[in-house]
């Protein structure tokens, strides 16, 4: 179930527009149901009048998770280390520029050093 949904990293002249960047946060009431078996692409959502019971059932479950939930801080709130950042060449220099490779692995398609 989704009670909330935003824009993925399609374009905006993507067919679906949920998907596009442009498209805001939105809440959805009732929460979008999808067969993922059926529908593995959820673009077509299921009548939540024919799945009352369910949607009933999955909100007791998640107002009791919610109930015990702990939440931390949030690591996007606390912006960017770039120290912190892969590097497939660590204690180059100049740091973080000197991490990009030019050379693929010949075994397995990868960038290497």
């Amino acid at each position: 179930a989704h009670y909330y949904t935003r824009g993925g990293l399609c374009g905006d002249t993507y067919p679906d527009e949920v998907c596009r960047g442009n498209y805001s946060l939105h809440k959805h009431d009732p929460p979008l149901l999808f067969d993922l078996h059926s529908d593995p692409s959820e673009l077509y959502a299921l009548d939540p009048t024919e799945y009352s019971q369910l949607l009933a059932l999955v909100d007791e479950a998640k107002t009791a998770f919610e109930a015990t939930m702990t939440w931390g801080q949030s690591q996007m709130d606390r912006g960017q280390n770039v120290t912190l950042q892969p590097c497939a060449r660590p204690g180059c220099v100049p740091f973080p520029e000197c991490c990009r490779t030019d050379t693929l692995h010949p075994d397995m398609s990868r960038r290497i050093p």
